[in-house]
């Protein structure tokens, strides 16, 4: 999805480690989470995904549909420093600027329909990036001189520009627009604007003709942003977070009264944050001190501690676990990033461990099991090929137990989409 989460153009991605000490080729050492599925690079170059394969996104070379509960190996040989998940796909940045897509067909080249890709293939155009982030059903990426390009495009399947003439040094793609940060610090977005998560209160959607970029309100010098599904969050200089657009379950930070903002929200409590990602309704950020705090929604535990405030934003007949203030992630794990999936989440340590917390229906937390964790938990020290799956449909007592929640996640998309229209060419 999206989710979805801040991108940062490759030369920025590859040095995120606070150390040069080299690490062992079975340590990670980029992170990417998707809708409900996360993939990871080893030092040694090779890249693992884990969860969800409905639609062939682990790139595992084969159609099976299965779940895989532990890393499984992407198949190809190909060496990402970037790699980044969808919903139904995954998508990956060689050092060269090519970029390969693997799952659903359509995302990934000029192909007329759902077609599904089990092995990374090459985006079509022969463009070359600097930056890329996968969303819902779009993947967005920048070329050299800062300008966007998506696909599906307006008009085609193939990669075309948006934004018009607005050069972006860091881009931050989301379920239902693009956001991104200039050189110089100004944020600008594009797409639906329906719970003012373009930035801007006198802003209608920016979708037509060509997906033009409207400027955040507020003034504000940014370092980075990050888009999830409805709402947005992005870092300004000297590690201050605000955010804004939809807020059913605290995910901008602010009280639940406070049902929207079309302008920039400021984060309670006083922190200072130089990572953020953003998930399907929650939100997630490393601190200058290289602490992990988490808000939003956490009916599956995506915030990685307990919580008590109590939220009836999503239309659903009784209250969900929620959190407006930021809650520290429980565990002594020191991350250099973090990534929020629809409703997981990942870091990376120091070490080159993943650990994940949140919803594991389909096995996105890839610790050889489908319980939901609470708090950070390691993936598990097994990456076999082909790796232990879970099959779709499979009348397990776990499946059958979690097919509700699995359900409402994608009920709560349907829901958004079918009431208040969807970014979508």
């Amino acid at each position: 999805m999206r989710i979805h989460l801040a991108l940062l153009p490759v030369a920025l991605a590859i040095g995120c480690r606070d150390t040069t000490a080299p690490l062992p080729a079975t340590a990670f050492v980029r992170l990417g989470a998707g809708g409900f599925h996360t993939c990871a690079v080893r030092a040694s170059g090779d890249t693992f995904c884990w969860g969800d394969d409905g639609f062939t996104q682990l790139g595992r070379g084969v159609g099976t549909f299965d779940s895989s509960l532990v890393p499984a190996l992407v198949v190809g040989g190909h060496r990402f420093v970037r790699v980044d998940g969808g919903d139904t796909y995954t998508c990956g940045l060689e050092a060269d600027g090519r970029a390969y897509c693997w799952g659903l067909g359509m995302m990934t080249a000029d192909e007329q329909g759902a077609q599904y890709n089990p092995s990374p293939v090459a985006v079509a155009g022969g463009l070359v990036f600097s930056a890329l982030g996968a969303s819902l059903g779009r993947t967005c990426a920048l070329i050299s001189s800062g300008i966007t390009y998506c696909w599906p495009g307006p008009n085609s399947y193939l990669p075309e520009q948006v934004g018009g003439s607005v050069r972006l040094a860091k881009l931050g793609n989301g379920d239902n627009g693009t956001c991104g940060v200039t050189s110089a610090g100004a944020a600008y977005c594009s797409g639906d604007n329906n719970f003012g998560e373009l930035g801007n209160p006198a802003g209608t959607d920016a979708t037509s003709p060509v997906y033009p970029f409207v400027a955040v309100a507020g003034g504000l010098t940014w370092d980075t942003v990050a888009m999830g599904n409805l709402h947005v969050c992005g870092i300004a200089i000297g590690g201050a977070v605000y955010c804004w657009g939809d807020n059913a379950v605290g995910e901008i930070g602010a009280d639940t009264s406070v049902r929207w903002s079309g302008s920039p929200v400021p984060l309670p409590g006083g922190l200072r944050f130089r990572r953020i990602s953003t998930g399907s309704h929650h939100t997630c950020g490393l601190t200058t001190g290289g602490d992990a705090y988490c808000w939003g929604y956490n009916y599956f535990g995506q915030l990685g501690a307990p919580t008590t405030e109590l939220c009836y934003g999503l239309g659903t007949p009784t209250a969900v676990p929620c959190s407006h203030v930021p809650v520290r992630v429980a565990g002594n794990q020191r991350f250099v990033t973090i990534d929020a999936g629809d409703f997981h989440t990942c870091g990376l340590t120091v070490s080159g461990e993943v650990w994940c917390w949140g919803s594991n229906l389909r096995g996105q937390l890839g610790d050889g099991t489908l319980s939901d964790r609470a708090v950070p938990t390691p993936i598990s020290s097994s990456s076999t090929s082909p790796a232990p799956t879970l099959a779709r449909g499979a009348a397990t007592r776990g499946v059958a137990t979690r097919q509700p929640a699995w359900a409402f996640a994608r009920w709560q998309h349907a829901k958004y989409r079918s009431s208040e229209g969807n970014f979508a060419y």
